[in-house]
């Protein structure tokens, strides 16, 4: 008579503490993948709307010139020309860009990285002042104008700037995360971010605070680093100064 071995397996009290550790670090790696990653779609929606937004500045710097040459009413105080001329500015960059949609209603609450409501961007007010066009990969923009100091001060300068949502209405809507607030260089084909003489790393932080919106600054440090390394860390006063060099 032949004697037949048992197979080795598993006890069902393995199996279930086995599972068990599976799932306890399961649920302490997971939130920081989900976080690494939804970071990565953030940069990666800003990389290709940056890229767009570049290529059509350098396509219309050829034809009309840099933005301190185009034919704007530069009336600072006047709601209607700043509206007109944020108008003319669209038309003139996104004819060389495929837009899907225009100026049709949105109205969500934007965040500050300190998580305080900012009322001046992508909510209906704010479309009184700027229609809101929207990107074939999914981006919203709001093109505006501004009187503002350069960047070592005195003489005021007239911004074109263009607010951006990389992902649309989705959340988080906060500045600093998929919302950046970029410029147009008066004097040469280059998109910036925003870095004005009172603008400093405090203004991209998630711990400081400053009478300037937290978050405003932040597209300068991702165009210059291509990372959103002030979600986890303080920028230093010195890295940010390297920015401008």
């Amino acid at each position: 008579m032949t004697n037949k071995r048992q197979k080795p397996a598993f006890t069902l009290a393995e199996v279930l503490i086995t599972l068990g550790i599976i799932g306890i670090v399961a649920a302490m790696t997971l939130p920081g993948l989900l976080a690494d990653f939804q970071e990565r779609v953030w940069l990666n929606r800003f990389k290709q709307t940056y890229a767009m937004l570049s290529n059509a500045y350098i396509l219309a710097s050829n034809e009309y010139g840099y933005t301190q040459d185009w034919a704007i009413n530069r009336s600072p105080d006047d709601t209607q020309a700043a509206k007109e001329a944020a108008d003319y500015a669209a038309s003139i960059l996104l004819k060389y860009m495929q837009v899907v949609a225009v100026n049709f209603p949105v109205d969500y609450t934007v965040h500050d990285l300190h998580g305080n409501v900012t009322g001046d961007i992508f909510n209906k007010n704010y479309q009184e002042k700027s229609k809101l066009y929207a990107l074939s990969n999914g981006t919203l923009l709001q093109f505006r104008t501004q009187w503002a100091p350069g960047n070592t001060g005195g003489d005021l300068t007239f911004d074109i700037g263009v607010d951006i949502d990389v992902n649309g209405t989705q959340k988080p809507n906060t500045v600093g995360k998929d919302i950046y607030l970029l410029f147009f260089a008066a004097d040469a084909p280059k998109v910036t971010g925003y870095k004005l003489w009172w603008v400093n790393q405090d203004s991209c932080s998630t711990a400081k605070s400053q009478a300037w919106t937290a978050g405003g600054s932040c597209a300068s440090w991702v165009i210059g680093n291509w990372n959103l390394d002030y979600l986890h860390r303080e920028i230093s006063a010195e890295e940010w100064k390297s920015l401008s060099k």
